[in-house]
């Protein structure tokens, strides 16, 4: 497309033309016309016939940069018509290119900026192509840029006075573009509602469809006038939002009187409009005025003084100029302001327009349940929220002190293990020192090196006893282990046997009640007696110095009667007591676990779940209640409403009168009961059965959001529970694991006593005791320590306890069977074998040691002082063992086994078993060395995995409880906050449908010009007359919608009828001209009875001026209307009229085109439609009346009596109004044409208000008025 036209000359005159061959040259396609080009319609039919697209178009602005063609008028009036013409045609309107074509014609030959901007802008949103882009770009750019210059040639406010009118192209355009949207809304909107009504015009009703229909007219409605609702707010001041506003209110909810209030208010708003920028136009006058004369007295031979008297003249006009600008604004703020108060009193400003008081409760109760679940909403999330912050605290409570009880439970353990470990000690020291007595050749330094090793060992294992008591009181005093638990340590009275002996032989006994504190301080008294025999050795004499045998049995005596039994057994109940602290808190952290999530779950239930279905099922029930009573509206007011819709639709010639797709209803009145009984029973039966009310995806939504929170809370709890559980498995193997260390002690020193028989014999049986404060499985009393037969049993009971707690601890609780045994049969275990590589390692891989490499380990009978490292290259350290040997397992059987073996010899060898033996050198060296510390590198493995799983459980807990805390809420932004608003969609949909049901009986009556009590004026003179006036309104309106209907039927029925039949003569336009006669008769014989009481009661002038203004303005409007309503059916007729005509030319242009298909041009008359003339009379005086004819009657009231004042005037003796013949006479506003008519109208009036009151008087009776036959009494 070329873009760069030449510039327009002035005052050009063309000398020579040039020939038609050079013009041939360069648009070979042109062609002459030899008639006068004229924009006649048949010229322009026929040339936009042959215009199929807009590139064809677009070529025939190329001839229009020909100088010769380009000035002449008549040319560009036929180019300009052709364009206007092609926007109108349905193929073309949606064209870029089109619209681009005909603003680059309206700038070089139509300069009109703002419609050069709309096609521009319209251009811009039909997708161009890039060169189209760039010309629409450059087009605006062009037109903003002329903006700024001639603005900046006005003054210093040019700047700003363009930004204003860039900003104002903006908003036009967004106003524009959402008044499309909105119109775009509204149309679907009342196609749908027309489904509706078509669906319930049928015999039978299809409730699916219908409830689907109806709820697409209510979300696009309710659309539309959100989109209204906001431009009202952003367009205060803007008219046309009010009156396409009105549209919606009156076709969609048949709503009329708030209709006509928006109608009023947008007449005043435009009003105001033009006053006020003619008040600005006069002002800018004046300035510009002011400016050239000022620019004329040149500005040289001004002083100084005369320049500054000049500008502070200028800055007080200008100043009162803004003023009083500014003044009008704030009148106008205000008008606009009591519009809005208009549209929020008469109900337009709610999203349901027209919606009444009970409805507005209704919403109001609907509103509050709303609130009331998204409240219950908040409340139960807000209890799962507390709930999971309570459960992680209990839980990271409980969970510290499961494994605090569990630490606990291993170092009870371990004090008895010290406990036995100071006993193994001292009788493997006392065997070593008797070994060296029974060797006569033995060296004092044997002695010296005995008892150093004695010395050291057991006073290290003091320290370490004292340390891990403490350790445990501490805990246990903290827990409330003193005062809470069953067996109380302060109250647990132990039976403590201090024996009194000689070499052999228990001569005496002594008892004390101790409670455990007192127990272990006179324990640790007693080993550290021990721990001074064995430094009671110098370097003199050992004979005389050291400590004798006889004495230190003596002093160990009480060490073998309490501490094997009575303090192993009740460190056990210590560990019991914390073994069921860890599984009391598992339990209890469980418990917390299930509780909380039961009532989380219950919570959301009760606070969401329950509630929101319930109101699912009010909401639905609603909805099939609302569906029940609009299918209860009969056909024939279904079909009312259709035809009503349809008739507001058809702004062309359209489809008046079409028959619905539903069945007609013309049965007896009897018939007609038994089918809306039938069709009631019927449709109850569908909404039975009906589904789809409430979207799935609300139900979706909330089972979903339900579902994905229970399912996202329930890591943290199964965490949780697997962690307690866990902790209660892995404090039974700890607690397994150390009991054995204990077992492999005492049988150690059970078997050092057993075979080197230091034994004490009791001479009194009552020294015996039996203690109560402790059961064991394996000792009944402290006789085992009085003689090796007594021994023996508890040796070999130990023994099979021992290989049971082997089991447990490898194969786990549910491979091992109660033995009696308090601690072993409490405690939980897991299967380890298989299942722990660290374990099986050390149980069964083959290695030839299992010592630690960095202790340092004492001297014994077989091996001297070592290194772990030496000591692990000291293959004599357990006597009968091969290296290398297959883990601790092995080490343990033949731990067992030789035990066994030991015991079960024969008893009269028994004093006769040497110290060296293998089993029995085995037995305590294998418990001293390698299964002892392989027990410990077991037992230091569970720890630090107890240690590493708490810290990591606790993390774990925390992250999840931050994360989830977090996911939780998200979850209730996503799936829940929007389902009471979704609800509230639904609902609304709903109570739109019973809106629509209601607006049935006002859709009978909404074609009638109605005068309510907000229009009267309290004197029945002027409201009897006014009252008079809407009724024949009303009238007129019908008449001219039935009129309209014929008119279409008639054009129809020619169209279709090919018989030889005369042309009916159509007479709608004269009997239409009758009904506005009428009309304008009564209105001029009202007017004129006002006028006439103005002049006789002295109203003031300005006052009489105004009303008189008034009641010119109002007739003039009328008798426009008048004009273009019979123009429209003039022209209509004599389409109808030629129908005929092209008829024969179509047949004939069919022959001459061998049978090819001939398009004929349709008629482009538009008939007004019942919404136009109802727009028309609801606004025609109704400002006029609310405002100056009650300011009027106010007047009168004071002025006249009463029987003036209800004097009924008779309207059918016409009377002209002398402001209207005055202002037609002498204003120079009203053109020739105008007068003419409006005299014609009046002369007809005339003379037929003559021949009626010869005896005619009937024919105005308004109930008469409409009758058609009546017209010929007029002609």
């Amino acid at each position: 497309m070329k873009t760069s036209i030449p510039p327009k000359k002035i005052n050009l005159v063309i000398v020579d033309r040039p020939t038609e061959g050079v013009i041939y040259s360069s648009h070979p396609n042109i062609q002459w016309t030899s008639s006068p080009l004229l924009a006649t319609p048949p010229v322009v039919r026929q040339v936009l016939k042959s215009i199929e697209t807009p590139s064809q178009l677009e070529k025939i602005m190329r001839f229009m940069t020909l100088e010769e063609v380009s000035m002449q008028v008549k040319i560009v009036t036929f180019v300009n018509v052709i364009m206007m013409g092609a926007l109108r045609k349905n193929d073309m309107q949606q064209s870029a290119e089109l619209n681009v074509s005909v603003a680059i014609f309206l700038e070089n030959f139509r300069p009109q900026p703002i419609k050069i901007i709309q096609h521009m802008q319209r251009a811009a949103e039909l997708f161009p192509g890039w060169t189209n882009r760039w010309i629409i770009f450059r087009a605006l750019r062009g037109i903003e840029e002329g903006s700024i210059g001639s603005n900046n040639q006005l003054g210093g406010q040019g700047g700003i006075q363009s930004g204003s009118i860039s900003l104002q192209d903006t908003k036009t355009h967004n106003l524009r573009i959402q008044l499309i949207q909105a119109q775009k809304s509204f149309d679907f909107a009342k196609a749908h509602l027309m489904r509706l009504w078509t669906l319930l015009s049928r015999r039978t009703v299809d409730v699916d469809r219908a409830m689907f229909h109806g709820c697409q007219a209510a979300f696009h409605s309710m659309q539309a006038q959100n989109i209204y609702q906001e431009l009202l707010q952003t367009f205060s001041d803007n008219p046309n939002v009010l009156r396409q506003y009105s549209q919606l209110i009156r076709q969609i909810y048949t709503d009329s009187k708030t209709a006509n209030d928006m109608l009023e208010e947008a007449e005043l708003m435009e009003q105001e409009q033009i006053k006020e920028e003619q008040a600005i136009n006069a002002h800018n006058n004046a300035r510009l005025i002011k400016g050239v004369q000022n620019r004329s007295q040149g500005t040289q031979s001004i002083s100084q003084v005369e320049n500054h008297w000049l500008s502070q003249m200028d800055i007080d006009e200008n100043k009162e100029g803004r003023d009083s600008i500014q003044g009008m604004g704030d009148i106008r703020s205000h008008k606009v302001s009591k519009h809005a108060n208009l549209r929020i009193g008469s109900g337009v400003s709610s999203k349901n327009g027209g919606m009444t008081g009970s409805q507005e409760s209704i919403d109001s109760r609907n509103e509050t349940i709303m609130n009331v679940i998204l409240i219950l909403l908040y409340i139960s999330l807000l209890i799962v929220i507390f709930l999971f912050v309570f459960s992680y605290i209990f839980i990271n409570s409980d969970f510290t002190k499961a494994v605090n009880a569990a630490k606990a439970l291993r170092q009870s353990i371990n004090v008895a293990e010290k406990m036995c470990t100071a006993l193994e000690f001292s009788t493997y020291t006392m065997l070593r020192i008797l070994n060296v007595d029974r060797n006569s050749a033995a060296e004092v330094n044997s002695y010296k090196s005995i008892y150093d090793s004695g010395f050291s060992t057991l006073n290290k294992t003091l320290y370490e006893l004292n340390d891990e008591f403490y350790q445990l009181y501490k805990w246990g005093f903290q827990k409330d282990v003193w005062k809470v638990v069953d067996i109380e340590w302060n109250q647990l009275v132990l039976n403590v046997t201090v024996p009194s002996t000689n070499y052999t032989n228990i001569i005496e006994s002594s008892v004390y009640l101790q409670n455990l504190p007192r127990f272990m301080s006179w324990a640790e008294d007693s080993i550290v007696q021990m721990v001074a025999d064995f430094a009671n050795i110098g370097d003199l004499n050992p004979d005389t110095n050291r400590t004798q045998f006889v004495d230190m049995k003596r002093h160990l005596a009480p060490l073998v009667f309490n501490i094997p039994y009575l303090g192993v057994e009740t460190m056990k109940r210590i560990s019991i007591i914390a073994n069921e602290d860890v599984q009391k808190y598992s339990q209890s952290g469980t418990m917390t676990v299930l509780i909380c999530l039961a009532i989380g779950i219950l919570a959301l239930l009760i606070g969401l779940l329950i509630p929101m279905l319930i109101q699912i099922h009010r909401v639905s029930s609603d909805r099939k209640q609302k569906m029940r009573d609009i299918c209860a509206v009969t056909a024939e007011d279904a079909q009312i409403m259709y035809n009503l819709l349809e008739n507001m639709d058809d702004q062309k010639t359209g489809n008046a009168n079409k028959d619905l797709d539903g069945e007609n209803i013309n049965e007896e009145e009897e018939e007609k009961q038994h089918l809306a009984q039938q069709r009631s029973e019927d449709v109850e039966k569908k909404l039975s059965s009906i589904t789809g009310i409430i979207p799935m995806r609300v139900i979706v939504q909330l089972i979903l959001g339900t579902l994905l929170i229970i399912i996202i809370i329930s890591p943290f709890f199964i965490v949780a529970v697997y962690a307690m559980d866990q902790l209660v498995w892995r404090a039974g193997q700890i607690a397994m694991n150390e009991i054995r260390v204990i077992n492999v002690i005492r049988l150690s020193a059970f078997c050092t006593i057993y075979v080197s028989d230091t034994t004490y014999h009791v001479t009194n049986d009552s020294l015996v005791i039996t203690p109560t404060s402790v059961y064991s499985k394996v000792f009944g009393s402290n006789i085992f320590g009085t003689d090796v037969d007594e021994l023996r049993p508890s040796i070999r009971s130990l023994n099979q306890v021992f290989a049971s707690q082997n089991s447990k601890f490898q194969y786990g609780s549910k491979q091992a069977d109660n033995i009696g045994d308090a601690l072993f049969d409490s405690t939980k275990c897991k299967r380890v074998q298989g299942k722990d590589s660290f374990i099986d390692t050390i149980m069964n891989e083959e290695t030839s040691c299992l010592l630690p490499s960095d202790i340092d380990f004492p001297e014994s009978s077989i091996s001297k002082a070592q290194t772990g490292a030496e000591r692990c290259l000291d293959q004599n350290r357990m006597p009968g063992i091969t290296y290398p040997f297959n883990g601790l397992e092995s080490l343990l059987d033949r731990f067992q086994q030789s035990i066994e073996d030991l015991m079960t010899r024969n008893p009269e060898i028994v004093d006769n078993i040497p110290f060296n033996d293998t089993d029995f050198s085995f037995i305590i060296e294998s418990a001293r060395n390698d299964i002892l510390y392989g027990l410990n590198q077991i037992g230091d493995y569970l720890m630090d995995n107890l240690d590493k799983f708490s810290s990591q459980y606790s993390t774990i807990l925390l992250v999840l409880f931050i994360a989830l805390s977090v996911i939780i809420l998200i979850l209730s932004f996503i799936f829940f906050i929007p389902l009471p608003q979704q609800l509230r969609e639904v609902s609304s949909q709903t109570q739109w449908i019973n809106i629509i049901t209601q607006t049935v009986q006002k859709g009978k009556s909404i074609d009638q010009v109605v005068f309510d009590e907000e229009l009267a004026t309290t004197v029945n003179r002027m409201d009897a007359a006014h009252k008079q006036l809407y009724e024949t309104m009303t009238i007129v309106g019908k008449a001219i919608t039935d009129e309209r209907d014929k008119c279409i039927k008639r054009r129809k029925e020619k169209e279709h009828n090919d018989s030889e039949k005369d042309d009916v003569i159509i007479a709608s336009s004269s009997i239409l001209q009758l009904m506005l006669d009428v009309l304008v008769w009564r209105m001029s014989t009202h007017c004129s009875d006002e006028e006439m009481l103005m002049n006789k009661l002295g109203l003031p002038s300005v006052s009489a001026d105004q009303h008189k203004s008034d009641h010119v303005q109002i007739m003039r409007k009328l008798m426009k209307f008048h004009e273009e309503v019979l123009k429209c059916f003039k022209q209509f007729e004599d389409e109808i009229n030629l129908i005929k005509v092209e008829q024969e030319i179509k047949k004939k242009a069919i022959q001459e085109s061998g049978g090819e298909k001939v398009n004929l041009s349709k008629t482009i008359v538009e008939l007004p439609t019942s919404e136009d003339c109802l727009t028309f009379f609801s606004t025609l005086q109704n400002v006029h009346l609310k405002t100056i004819d009650c300011e009027f009657a106010l007047f009168m009231g004071e002025k006249v009596g009463q029987s003036l004042l209800d004097l009924q005037i008779n309207l059918d003796a016409f009377e002209e109004m002398p402001s209207v013949r005055q202002f037609m006479d002498s204003s120079q506003d009203v053109s020739m044409t105008e007068k003419m008519y409006y005299d014609e109208t009046v002369e007809r009036i005339k003379q037929r208000s003559l021949g009626i009151m010869g005896n005619q008087m009937g024919f105005f009776n308004p109930s008469s008025l409409g009758n058609p036959i009546l017209a010929s009494s007029g002609n």
